[in-house]
Formats: structure tokens, sequence, C-alpha cells
């Protein structure tokens, strides 16, 4: 069995492809037909929590199959260590070819990735194969200390990393800045990671071995940086507001049409790679998922947080997220049928022991913990369950 595994970056949990049936004002304005597709043919978990907001820690949890307070990686101050089992050793060991592409962020600290995106870590933590870029501000970080990683050096060969430096140095002084960048679709960097994505699913299926994939996206996380293309099509798009907000609400806007378009741009992305797995003769492909941010089953006040609107009038209410982030889990095989909805309460961390799962190998002998998502949609017990405090 392959498997797929789709992460995007801050992208809020309500702001999915849901339709009108969950009550979302913004549901029925966006447009991501691909990620659509996913959650008919498979099922999708509407009540999921994060290990962790931060991007380290949440990524430790998953690759290591442990809560937050086992994962040994604090916060981005920490990488994710490399003497513990994870679920991309496990699978390798099984014989699986372990690739990723994108922003893996589990040894952010260091700021390095290798010239070619590979570091001796990655092997380490069980990939065999891919291509690690930096994210949106490590880009800028590394660049401007004179060591770019791969998106860097890719831009910088083209000469726009300066100018792209500039704009997101700018957008760090103005949380609100929503004009395009002046980069084509091609130097986006989703775009990017999406190409080293298709390149990887080639080499793969030359191999003639079960592969594991991830692809790790830039985005939707800040700043809102768009190409002209992205900001022209939903430039007249009327989002609704949070209530109360004391920004200015035309820029506000702004922000939302830029996050909006990011999210498309996404998924446009995404159907590149399931197109080109078709085109691959691909058809087991067990599970896609996606990391979402700030979902409404986070209760933590009145009906706008519920909704991840929430009115203080900070950086990061500007697209409307203030709390943790959450996943959501979208398995194309249809553990429930095509188009169910799992309601059960599952963190990021259950993701390690169901690829392995999935994949039929056995966990009890690794020491990865969670429970099974598979077993957690169909109400079965769980084959592998530890003590969760949900709240």
């Amino acid at each position: 069995k392959n498997i797929l595994l789709l992460f995007s970056d801050q992208h809020r949990g309500d702001w999915m492809p849901f339709g009108s049936d969950m009550g979302i004002p913004e549901a029925d304005l966006l447009h991501m037909p691909n990620i659509r597709t996913l959650m008919d043919r498979g099922t999708t978990f509407v009540r999921a929590a994060t290990s962790s907001p931060l991007c380290v820690p949440a990524r430790a949890c998953l690759a290591l199959g442990q809560d937050y307070e086992r994962c040994g990686a604090w916060s981005n101050d920490f990488c994710c260590p490399l003497d513990r089992p994870t679920v991309y050793r496990v699978l390798r060991d099984a014989g699986y070819e372990v690739s990723g592409v994108g922003k893996f962020d589990l040894h952010k600290p260091i700021m390095h990735w290798g010239p070619e995106g590979w570091l001796p870590q990655l092997g380490a933590l069980g990939f065999t194969r891919g291509l690690e870029n930096e994210g949106k501000g490590d880009a800028v970080w590394a660049f401007r200390h004179g060591q770019p990683g791969p998106y860097g050096m890719f831009m910088d060969a083209r000469n726009l990393m300066e100018e792209y430096s500039v704009d997101h140095l700018r957008r760090a002084k103005d949380s609100l800045d929503s004009a395009a960048s002046d980069i084509s679709p091609e130097e986006y960097a989703d775009n990017w990671v999406t190409e080293n994505g298709l390149t990887q699913l080639r080499t793969l299926a030359k191999l003639g071995k079960p592969w594991f994939l991830t692809v790790n996206f830039s985005g939707p996380h800040d700043p809102w940086d768009v190409t002209p293309e992205m900001k022209q099509a939903w430039e007249h798009t009327q989002f609704p507001l949070p209530e109360n907000c004391t920004l200015d609400r035309q820029r506000l806007l702004g922000v939302r049409q830029n996050y909006a378009a990011m999210l498309d741009n996404i998924d446009r992305n995404i159907g590149l790679l399931l197109e080109e797995l078709r085109h691959l003769a691909f058809t087991d492909i067990d599970a896609a998922n996606l990391q979402c941010a700030f979902a409404d089953i986070v209760k933590t006040g009145n009906q706008l947080h519920q909704r991840g609107f929430a009115g203080a009038g900070t950086a990061q209410d500007a697209h409307g997220g203030t709390g943790g982030d959450v996943q959501i889990d979208l398995l194309q095989r249809p553990v429930l049928g095509g188009g169910a909805v799992a309601e059960g309460h599952v963190l990021k961390v259950d993701g390690a022991v169901s690829h392995i799962l999935l994949a039929h190998l056995g966990v009890k002998e690794v020491g990865l913990l969670g429970e099974d998502l598979v077993a957690a949609a169909q109400g079965l017990p769980a084959q592998n369950q530890h003590n969760k405090d949900h709240g």
C-alpha cells in the first residue's frame, strides 16, 4: 500500500470546502474542488486537534507517534529527537521508500537544509530520499545570513531572492499587507514544492517498491504573499469579516482574499499530484492528510471564537485564527463510505499509527502511541490506545 501525506501550514479548519451544511459563511465562497473530491471519496474528521500549535512539536509528535509531553521537542527551539522510533523509520524498515518534499520543520533550529535539500538527520529519522526546503520566514533569514536553502538558491539563481526578502521583510512590519508579490507562478514557493513532489512521484514509480510521500506546503502560512494571478482571481470576493474587530476592514478583506487564494492554489497543486498518480497508474493510495488551523471545535468562548473569528484585532486575527491548529484527515479509502464525517476526537499523533496500520505493520514493538484513525472512524476498539485528555 502506498501512502500520500499532504501537509498544509496554518490552514484554518473551518475554511474547508464543507458547503453550507456546516453553517460556515465562507464555505460557499471557497474553491477547493480537489480537496472536496477527497472528502467525498473518504472520511473527514471534523473534531481533531493537534498535539501542539507550534511547527516543530506538532510535526515531531506526528513523526514519533508521541503526545506533546513525551515528544522531546518542546518548542521551535528544539529538533525532533533522532534516538526515538519514528513512523518514517518503521516504514523504511518494512521495505518502503520514504520520501518527502517541502517544509519538514523537524530540525528547525539548525537553519540548514543542505544544498540539495538533504541532511543526514533525514536519514536518521527514516527518510530514504527527498528534497527539504525552508519555509517563508526561514528562507529570508537564511538568505540574509549568506546560507540560503534550496528554495532560496532557486530564487537567487533567477536574481529574485533579494526582492523576495525585501517583500517579506516589509510584510513582517505590516501584517495586513496583501499586495501581490512580483513573481511568476513557476517561482511561487508552493508551486515549486509541488514540482518537486511530482518529480519524487515519478522516481518512486520506477522503483517497484511500496512508498510513502509527504508533500509539505508553505501556505497558507502568513505573510499573505500571492502572485498577481492569484490576487486577480480573488480581489473581488466579498468575505464576511470578524465582528468587533478594530483592524482596517478593507485591508482585512484583502488578507482574507489572499488567504483564500493560497488555499485555492494549494488545492490546484493537490489536483496536479492526484492527476500524476492517475497517469502513473497508482490506484491504491491509502491516505491523504491535511493539517488545518483553528477549526470550529475549539470551544474557547463565544460563537465567534468557535468559528475562528476572534475580534481582538491582533496580527493573527487577520485571517481569524488565534489558537492552536487542528488536523483534518481525509482517508481516501472510504472507511465509513464516501463522504462520511467522523466526529470522534483524534489527535494528530494518531496519524503516525494509522499510517503504519494502513501499511499492515505492527506498532507494539516500536513504541508508537495513538489511536488508529480507521478504527476510530468505524467506532471499533483501538488497536493501540493511550490515555488522552481532550479538555
